[in-house]
């Protein structure tokens, strides 16, 4: 499998966490401001600190959910993966806002982007992604969203990337997406359904998992009582069979953009992403729970080992431009 630092077997100790950040930014104000915006000697220092504590507490390998329109920067992550001694697998792909050449431009000729990311390298840097970020985020899917995951869908095709969608839990929007998705022959065991428990309803994630997709359990925070929620339902699904298709993740921001330089302190405002360990609380909160619950080791290994590494596998395949 891909790793920002190049091509790995994925036997590294510890959990693979499915969807973090090492930052999740406006490309536009990063390029123009630069490190006025957001610093990135801060960005370091701020995710080599986190890092070191979810490596201690059993963390092995992470996937970096941010795709290009949220600041993807592979030099970065790159440094912070040499550093930290942490495998971090990279995304290509699109988050939902709107972008105005997307507005334009054919499906077919967008996917050829992304597939030459995936074959050649990321410009100069010879780094491939691991997995695609498409998301869809309104109630109705939109010209637009649909664009979005068929291109999705021509990429994963011809390179054999799995898929992860971001999704809205209310809105039960991931069914049409993975359906979607299945139309343009994409295999449902190459798609992973994001943020599918914010509901706190099983309806939602048992209609996705009868479609054979895998699900990220993940936006597992600190704060309140949605961890230990989270943690029930996984447990829930377990016991219900399902373990082979499941595993998690934080969704959490190693370092937000409101920590630019012009930013007054006192203005800054509280966030699940100020905890210092907001890597670990599904190594400090979930897996505790779901022990208690009286899931397997064997099971346990499944969601947080062996489920990420057949996901970021793949599906080897050449790549087709034409």
């Amino acid at each position: 499998m891909e790793t920002v630092l190049g091509k790995s077997e994925g036997n590294w100790d510890g959990m693979t966490l499915m969807h973090e950040h090492i930052i999740a930014s406006s490309p536009v104000m990063t390029k123009f401001f630069g490190d006025a915006w957001l610093d990135k000697e801060l960005v370091v220092a701020r995710s080599l600190e986190r890092l070191a504590i979810a490596k201690a507490a059993g963390v092995g390998a992470i996937v970096d959910g941010t795709a290009l329109n949220l600041g993807r920067d592979v030099e970065l992550i790159g440094r912070i993966s040499r550093e930290s001694g942490m495998p971090i697998c990279i995304s290509t792909g699109m988050y939902y806002p709107g972008d105005f050449a997307f507005m334009r431009m054919p499906a077919d000729v967008l996917a050829s982007y992304f597939i030459d990311e995936v074959v050649d390298g990321i410009g100069e840097s010879g780094v491939r992604p691991a997995i695609y970020k498409a998301a869809v985020e309104r109630a109705q899917l939109t010209d637009e969203d649909v664009r979005y995951l068929h291109v999705a869908a021509l990429v994963s095709m011809s390179c054999g990337l799995p898929i992860y969608v971001h999704t809205n839990a209310g809105y039960r929007n991931g069914l049409e997406a993975v359906d979607r998705l299945k139309e343009w022959g994409v295999p449902a065991e190459s798609i992973v359904v994001g943020h599918c428990l914010d509901s706190y309803k099983l309806d939602y994630p048992l209609e996705l998992l009868q479609k054979g997709t895998y699900l990220c359990c993940d936006r597992i925070f600190r704060q309140g009582d949605g961890a230990l929620k989270k943690a029930d339902m996984v447990a829930e699904l377990c016991m219900r069979g399902y373990a082979d298709k499941l595993v998690l993740s934080h969704d959490y921001i190693c370092c937000e953009d409101k920590w630019n330089g012009k930013y007054p302190n006192d203005r800054r405002p509280g966030s699940v992403h100020d905890d210092l360990r907001g890597l670990c609380v599904v190594a400090d909160v979930v897996l505790p729970r779901l022990k208690e619950r009286g899931i397997s080791e064997d099971q346990l290994r499944k969601i947080t080992v062996d489920n990420p590494r057949r996901i970021l596998a793949g599906k080897p395949k050449k790549g087709n431009r034409e």
